[in-house]
């Protein structure tokens, strides 16, 4: 008889009465946590439109906690919905790891995002524009940097991917700090523009900026610049994925800044670097044609010279070559010669880092005179520089000093032994180890044959081969 009441009060329960009272209850409790909803949504659009910077202690605090480096946000931060949902920082700085002085700053960063992506945790930036960025990477005295916490790897990102279209960063400074060997190099007045950049391929950077080279060993100021160079880069179509990297056409320029042009150990400095594309496949990194143009003057001497090549470099091994290297300079002294001095050249170029040697075979013309070189350099710590050349005919005419005649009918062994020649005394601190062999020598009308100059260190017996 109990059981039977039981079970009639348990269906008493599924009673057109009870599941009005279910309802009215269910409808309430939504209604209830619609208008918290509601409120927690007014008050957050409330703080993000009116009260942004509610919000700057708990972002602050956060950064504490996560990275241990101090963010301050000084000119606060502002949101827009309209016409795309974006975001402004204005005056704002990270600390060093564990420190209170800075180490990077930002005047001012607006970020343009879309919203729909989010939901399926894809980051897309429509727009990211940065000015006024300064950061300073440095090495101590220990060897270790300090950006060594932001290398090392973290927790998974939130966002399974993300793209931007579009990225510029304009009036901006870049300073590497070497304590270790007391250089320093800064990137000034930085201007960058990227375009549709994602965690594996980038579509087009560009890339101006002045380099300032200090060399505060030697100039024993750190902020007395050795030479400033005024910088292009230029690359496209790049993309890096699964340990394989490919590019299309990259262009690097340089020369010395117009303002700065007698700064330093050179007048003037220009060089031009442009490679059909870049391929990294199995640590195999290679290119099957790079251009490179060289100019240098200073204190009345000139260098010029054209480099074009293929590349070959294996990043595991260490070893690398320079195949089908073509070679043309043409260079000028005013206290050695009369006139300049053009030649051209063709080889290859290997060099095994492991080992420590480098190898070099190249023939061509030098004036005119046929030229075959040997090199190779070994024990690149030892600095033991071992080379043989092979010249057929050398014609030093050249050489002589300017107003001196072409042709000397006569030549004392007192004229000879006062000729202004190069001084070779600089060559016993390369440590070189080698042979030059020339088949003919002219100096003037002077004719001397089958000559052989050997160079080698007291210390070091090492044959030639």
């Amino acid at each position: 008889m109990q059981n039977s009441r039981k079970s009639f009060s348990d269906q008493c329960r599924l009673c057109p009465g009870n599941i009005a009272t279910v309802v009215k209850r269910f409808i309430t409790l939504g209604w209830l946590l619609l208008t918290l909803v509601l409120l927690i949504s007014g008050a957050a659009l409330f703080i993000v439109n009116y009260k942004p910077a509610l919000l700057i202690p708990a972002v602050e605090q956060w950064v504490k906690l996560n990275s241990q480096r101090s963010l301050r946000i000084a000119g606060g931060l502002r949101f827009s919905f309209f016409p795309q949902p974006s975001l402004l920082l204005n005056d704002l700085s990270l600390s060093e790891y564990q420190r209170d002085d800075w180490f990077v700053s930002v005047e001012e960063i607006k970020i343009t995002v879309s919203l729909r992506p989010l939901f399926n945790k894809q980051l897309v930036v429509n727009d990211v524009r940065i000015s006024g960025l300064q950061t300073r990477f440095v090495r101590y005295q220990d060897g270790t940097m300090n950006i060594a916490d932001l290398l090392q790897a973290g927790d998974a990102s939130f966002f399974d991917a993300f793209d931007i279209a579009q990225m510029e960063i304009e009036n901006s400074q870049l300073r590497f700090q070497d304590d270790m060997t007391r250089q320093l190099i800064e990137l000034k007045a930085l201007r960058l523009a990227a375009m549709h950049v994602t965690a594996e391929s980038l579509r087009q950077v560009k890339m101006q900026t002045h380099i300032a080279f200090n060399d505060r060993q030697r100039t024993g100021s750190a902020d007395s610049a050795t030479v400033q160079l005024k910088t292009q880069f230029e690359a496209e179509d790049i993309v890096f994925s699964q340990g394989k990297l490919a590019s299309g056409p990259v262009f690097l320029s340089a020369q010395t800044a117009p303002e700065d042009g007698g700064a330093g150990t050179a007048e003037h400095i220009s060089t031009r670097i442009s490679i059909a594309g870049l391929n990294r496949v199995e640590g195999i990194l290679s290119s099957q044609h790079a251009h490179m143009e060289l100019g240098l003057r200073h204190s009345g001497y000139s260098v010029e010279a054209v480099l074009d090549t293929a590349i070959e470099v294996n990043m595991h091994g260490m070893t690398g070559a320079l195949p089908g290297l073509q070679l043309a300079f043409d260079f000028f002294h005013p206290d050695y010669l009369s006139k300049s001095i053009s030649g051209y050249f063709k080889g290859y170029l290997d060099i095994d880092g492991v080992s420590e040697w480098l190898h070099m075979d190249l023939q061509g013309q030098i004036d005119g005179q046929a030229v075959k070189t040997t090199a190779r350099l070994q024990d690149f710590a030892q600095q033991t520089r071992i080379f043989k050349i092979e010249i057929n005919q050398l014609d030093l005419t050249a050489l002589l000093p300017v107003g001196q005649p072409d042709a000397v009918p006569e030549v004392s062994d007192a004229q000879f032994e006062d000729a202004v020649l190069p001084d070779f005394s600089r060559l016993e601190k390369l440590g070189l180890n080698g042979s030059i062999q020339i088949g003919q020598l002219s100096v003037g009308d002077i004719r001397l044959s089958d000559i052989q100059l050997m160079l080698q260190p007291e210390k070091d017996n090492s044959p030639i081969k």
